[in-house]
């Protein structure tokens, strides 16, 4: 935390401090606007609006009213903080918010009065160069129709390298950049701003109120930390527990495809013994035709041979003894005499 005698204009505690002074804030509007502002009806730093309840509600830097009821949010902007993008969304949700504050007072929609969003950014937020943007309505494809819903948003830019402000707004934007209380200023809003900023620095309530605000801070800040912290642990368990869940699954198939393999195993096998069976009675009635063909064949052979040689030994047994016999046909004597007498035939001797 920077004490608060270092504390630049640039801070928003030194900022909201600063500009909610009515001298400075009239004429800072005055060089924005260029235009005379007559008295300002309400000036409020860290002004808060709320929404409907359990809705987001908004804290402005500094809230200005007018007596012409005119509002101004005026919001110092710097680029290492979280809210340093998107600031056209904050734009537009401020903006309603703002409206919305004044229809819930009882106001109607034709009496909404002009309201400015101004941000000083000390970075360049949009990257042309210039120290302010203003953003301009009209209708498309008719650029010279202006939409006038009375709505007005201006940026600032610190590090500006187009010079196209007044300079007033020049120097405020430097000392706002520099943080030089030595440079040397012309205006009068830059050089009242100053001289409050130092002000500020050495006055002991606005110390007190700077500490109790970095305490307040530093609380929220410790119960967002235990809140993410918090929703942090609780998608980290859910989310845990979905890669344990895939990584079960995983498991699970892996464990599954397993015991699968296995009893795919065994119930293939008993497949395959049973088909096998079922081939190899098969092949075996085809082989045993096989071979019963073969074996019917040889037998046929053999039996036609000793047909045919019965045949031929009862031709010639009136020419030949069984002896004779014998010895031609290359038999034993002993089968001649079988052969003749079973023919009937009376060997020769």
């Amino acid at each position: 935390m920077k004490p608060l005698k270092s504390l630049p204009l640039s801070d928003n505690f030194m900022f909201g401090a600063v500009m909610s002074d009515p001298e400075v804030c009239t004429l800072f509007l005055e060089e924005v606007l260029q235009k005379k502002i007559i008295r300002l009806a309400y000036v409020n730093s860290e002004q808060t609006i709320a929404n409907i309840p359990g809705l987001h509600g908004i804290r402005l830097d500094v809230f200005v009213e007018d007596e012409a009821h005119n509002r101004y949010d005026i919001e110092m902007q710097a680029r290492g903080s979280v809210y340093a993008k998107h600031l056209e969304s904050r734009v537009r949700f401020y903006q309603s918010s703002i409206d919305r504050d004044f229809l819930t007072s009882g106001g109607a929609y034709k009496d909404l009065p002009l309201s400015y969003i101004i941000f000083v950014c000390d970075y360049d937020y949009f990257g042309r160069g210039l120290a302010r943007y203003e953003r301009v309505s009209s209708i498309k494809d008719c650029p010279d129709l202006p939409y006038e819903d009375g709505t007005h948003v201006i940026f600032f830019n610190t590090r500006y390298t187009v010079q196209n402000v007044s300079r007033d707004i020049r120097e405020y934007l430097d000392y706002i950049r520099t943080n030089d209380d030595q440079m040397p200023l012309e205006g009068d809003l830059a050089r009242t701003a100053r001289a409050l900023v130092h002000q500020v620095r050495n006055d002991r309530t606005m110390e007190v109120r700077y500490m109790t605000m970095q305490m307040y801070l530093d609380e929220k800040l410790k119960e967002r930390f235990d809140e993410v912290a918090e929703i942090a642990r609780a998608k980290g368990i859910a989310e845990g527990r979905e890669e344990g869940r895939e990584e079960g699954r995983e498991e699970g198939r892996e464990e599954g495809r397993e015991e699968g393999r296995e009893e795919g195993r065994e119930e293939g096998r008993e497949e395959g013994r049973q088909e096998g069976r079922e081939e190899g009675r098969q092949e075996g009635r085809e082989e045993g035709r096989q071979e019963g063909r073969e074996e019917g064949r040889e037998e046929g052979t053999a039996e036609g041979k000793a047909a045919m040689l019965k045949s031929a030994i009862c031709t010639v047994a009136d020419t030949f003894s069984p002896k004779e016999l014998a010895r031609r046909f290359h038999i034993s004597e002993n089968f001649v005499y079988q052969i003749l007498q079973e023919a009937g035939i009376t060997p020769k001797l």
